[in-house]
């Protein structure tokens, strides 16, 4: 795979660096882990170790700084960050007044964390509008290649776990795939997200041969699969069906992947167990009932999996009438954790929606700032695909699908807080001002390379 060399063209020899640089950071994006902070447990990507150098640097061997800031070509994007900012400001000051107190959870993990968020926004951006086509190629290969990879391995895993009872360094010890970001969920909606970026490059024949992709995309879907995340499945069938509206999903292709990844799927999680006589990974033996069809089912596994369907569905009802108390403006960042955390309870959820924590805790008012950011984005997005050179096109059209996959899964988990949507928002929405002086007839025979 050739790395794009940023120093051709505009671009200073200074800065040959940032091709390498971007690939070990869409890749950190795969892993997570959650230390302690203060006693409160806070979710850090590895990406937080790569992404401040990253955005040092160019403003280092930038030569002028303004021109990055000033390259978006779609206005308003910074008056949208100063609103939502203003919002979470003012949820946060909601959230002392209710609870009475600075809830570090508040604090650092919903509101330092937006902050966060924007970062990764903004670097998303200025590395494209800076440097144009060769970038968004530098985020995509690794970013898919490292997903398949970390796919591929939690297959293993998974296989080794129904023989041998044991993990692979990193593995998952549920009976979820989690990749190496700790949560199913989260690891389903990062699958997903590289399934609507990849389907529909394979239906254009762009990015990677022909068998590799098939290859990587069965993996992919085999991986959703066991994730079990009902989220996840949901924001892939949005990305599917956008996908689909836009023209760029070839059926043949999607139905190949689907056909041939949920051969894998089946083949790992049922065939080989009832091929060699094992049980499904860390569960007890006993525990394991045969069902007509040769189908072995944990009656553990599915009560466990009613439970949580239930418990959301219980914080759902409990969070709507937190909400009837103060809907314009909400209760406030922690508001709907802290009674939990004061009364001790035993094990605290949270909110398991984006949609409904933004509600109960921003309010109406918040809600609809958010909801008109991505309203706002996706018009953008949809009208740039026109006047965008063929291969830009492509991308435009994957980044609609993710945020489709965002907005699906969405539903039932919290899913705002995934950097590496934020960060290929960012760069879809500089595209368009990063690739305006090209000529679509010279696009695809000078490499996307900046004229």
């Amino acid at each position: 795979m050739s790395v794009p060399n940023f120093a051709n063209g505009r671009a200073s020899k200074h800065v040959a660096w940032l091709g390498p640089a971007v690939g070990v950071l869409v890749v950190s994006f795969h892993i997570q882990a959650t230390p302690e902070i203060a006693g409160n447990p806070i979710r850090i990507s590895a990406a937080e170790l790569v992404a401040p150098f990253i955005g040092i640097g160019l403003l280092i061997t930038s030569p002028r700084v303004w021109p990055i800031f000033s390259a978006w070509r779609v206005r308003g994007v910074y008056l949208w960050l100063i609103a939502l900012t203003a919002v979470m400001t003012a949820a946060l000051v909601m959230g002392r007044i209710y609870t009475g107190t600075w809830m570090p959870w508040a604090l650092y993990n919903k509101y330092a964390g937006w902050f966060v968020l924007v970062g990764y926004f903004l670097l998303g951006g200025w590395i494209v509008a800076r440097f144009g086509t060769p970038a968004y190629r530098a985020v995509l290969r690794p970013f898919l290649i490292a997903c398949w990879l970390i796919a591929g391995y939690s297959l293993l895993d998974y296989m080794i776990g129904l023989f041998f009872e044991t993990d692979l360094p990193g593995g998952s010890d549920t009976y979820r795939l989690t990749g190496f970001l700790e949560n199913p969920n989260a690891f389903g909606l990062m699958v997903a997200i590289a399934l609507a970026i990849q389907l529909p490059f394979m239906s254009a024949r762009k990015m990677f041969g022909s068998t590799v992709s098939h290859l990587g995309a069965s993996v992919l879907f085999a991986a959703l699969i066991l994730s079990i995340s009902r989220s996840a499945w949901a924001g892939m069938l949005l990305a599917l069906v956008t996908l689909v509206l836009l023209r760029s999903a070839e059926p043949r292709t999607v139905l190949r992947t689907i056909v041939i990844g949920g051969a894998l799927a089946s083949l790992i999680a049922v065939a080989l167990p009832l091929v060699r006589g094992a049980t499904a990974p860390h569960l007890d033996p006993q525990s394991f009932q045969a069902l007509p069809g040769g189908r072995l089912v944990d009656p553990e596994f599915l009560a466990s999996a009613d439970d949580g369907l239930l418990a959301r569905l219980q914080s759902s009802r409990l969070a709507v009438q937190m909400w009837r108390e103060q809907p314009v403006l909400g209760i406030g960042i922690g508001g709907f954790l802290a009674p939990q955390l004061a009364e001790q309870a035993p094990n605290p959820v949270a909110i398991h929606s984006t949609y409904l924590w933004l509600l109960v805790e921003t309010g109406i008012v918040g809600f609809a700032m958010f909801a008109g950011f991505a309203v706002f984005s996706a018009w953008h997005l949809v009208g740039s695909l026109e006047r965008a050179p063929p291969e830009a096109r492509i991308f435009l059209v994957a980044v609609l699908a993710v945020v489709a996959a965002f907005a699906g899964a969405s539903v039932g988990m919290e899913a705002m807080y995934q950097r590496h949507i934020w960060f290929l928002a960012g760069c879809a929405l500089a595209l368009p001002g990063a690739t305006g002086k090209l000529k679509p007839d010279k696009a695809e025979s000078n490499g996307f390379r900046r004229q």
